[in-house]
């Protein structure tokens, strides 16, 4: 077992003794930060997420604040997993926090935001998302993901 899967484990199972255990008892923090060139399609591999990004995606907001406060770093798309799965409270946490919002956030939100009733917590995201100035490039990209066959062929998903 190595130190960044530990972390990743107890981030996935919201284990904040884990976490400070861990820490105290000397174990180093070692993480990636992921490859923008893998998003959005490397949700399922939980290596492309750093360890707060993980936490996010599952609405821990306690370890969240724990592993900031322990020196975690950001990563390069903590916001991601939260914004897929609706997590807005976990958004404005990290936002509070200083945690900073790129575009793959919005093509999260919008890839996530469907029009069915039980999608409104999904789209609140996205409307956050434009109340607070984050960048919305990407949400085009994320609705049409959504909404058309993207196994077709000519569809290309760098635009």
């Amino acid at each position: 077992l190595t130190t960044d899967v530990l972390y990743r484990a107890a981030a996935k199972h919201n284990a904040v003794d884990v976490l400070e255990y861990a820490h105290k008892a000397g174990c180093p923090i070692v993480e990636e930060d992921g490859d923008a060139a893998h998003l959005p399609y490397c949700t399922c591999n939980p290596y492309c997420e750093g360890v707060i990004g993980i936490a996010a995606t599952h609405g821990h907001d306690a370890f969240i604040a724990a592993a900031v406060e322990l020196g975690f770093r950001w990563g390069s798309h903590p916001m991601y997993g939260a914004a897929l799965n609706g997590n807005l409270g976990t958004l404005q946490l990290m936002h509070s926090m200083g945690c900073p919002i790129n575009s793959f956030v919005a093509f999260a939100a919008a890839n996530a935001a469907g029009v069915r009733a039980d999608q409104r917590q999904k789209r609140a995201v996205l409307q956050w998302l434009a109340t607070v100035g984050a960048p919305m490039q990407k949400a085009c990209m994320g609705t049409a993901v959504c909404c058309y066959d993207t196994t077709a062929d000519g569809f290309d998903a760098t635009i």
